[in-house]
């Protein structure tokens, strides 16, 4: 063993001190997490409002005007709370809540029953018609694409063994059309890998809608995926922005794989 010199021993000293008060800190911060998460939820009991009403995406809010409703698309709308923090916020006018796993599209025809909401049980991709779709044990990965299930970087989903359903396609083009839809305040995208042929067979809705919020991969997950690179050409060329970054699912090693996008049209 070495023999430790006067300054390494002072080194010593400090990296356990600071070590140490790290600790307390980490712990001041628990404690006054749980206090406040309390202390709002006591409060908000004795104000008769409920303790769990979601909100939209922190980046979005400054894009949104409080209690001035949108027309809201809703792609991969899933168990809806995505719509539901939309409307705590806001407010909607019009949603189309587009949807292809049966059993979410029967919930969410359950939940949002207002004649300004729409359940469509199908898929938005580049034309009409049937097409075959994999269901995962982890849901939310579903997607009209096979996720490359061999990927050490998706080593912790549960995927399972996937799950072949068939299902009707849509354009995007076709449901503003269908819906009468004159103006688009937001669209949300969230298709694991095939946000491609969304957008691609929706030159018509994009010329009429204000601001995507839209999942992106860094790199392809699943089989003829699109990228960020992708979408960020595709959207540049029909006049939108890139305002907004949310850092979303990292690999095991803490790689960044994906995140929620917002662009605005110009």
């Amino acid at each position: 063993m070495p023999q430790l010199s006067k300054k390494d021993f002072v080194y010593i000293f400090l990296f356990t001190y600071f070590n140490s008060l790290s600790e307390i800190f980490i712990g001041a911060s628990m404690l006054l997490s749980r206090t406040k998460s309390l202390i709002k939820k006591h409060l908000y009991k004795r104000l008769d409002i409920s303790h769990n009403i979601s909100h939209p995406p922190s980046l979005l809010l400054k894009y949104l005007e409080t209690k001035s409703p949108i027309s809201l698309i809703d792609i991969g709308a899933h168990d809806g709370k995505f719509a539901k923090a939309i409307e705590s916020y806001c407010g909607i006018s019009q949603c189309l809540l587009i949807e292809p796993l049966p059993h979410k599209a029967a919930y969410l025809r359950q939940t949002f029953n207002s004649q300004k909401y729409s359940v469509l049980e199908c898929v938005l991709s580049q034309s009409s018609g049937t097409v075959n779709f994999e269901i995962n044990e982890a849901e939310a990965t579903s997607s009209l694409l096979k996720i490359k299930r061999p990927m050490q970087e998706l080593s912790d989903l549960n995927l399972g063994k996937p799950k072949i359903i068939q299902c009707q396609a849509q354009t995007l083009d076709d449901l503003i059309i269908n819906y009468d839809m004159k103006l688009i305040d937001l669209i949300k995208i969230d298709v694991q890998g095939s946000e491609h042929l969304v957008l691609s067979a929706g030159k018509k809705a994009l010329e009429i809608s204000g601001l995507i919020w839209i999942e992106v991969s860094f790199k392809p997950l699943y089989e003829g995926s699109s990228v960020f690179s992708d979408i960020y050409s595709l959207l540049e060329k029909s006049h939108f922005r890139l305002m907004e970054l949310s850092p979303g699912f990292r690999s095991p090693t803490g790689e960044l794989l994906q995140a929620d996008a917002l662009f605005a049209r110009i």
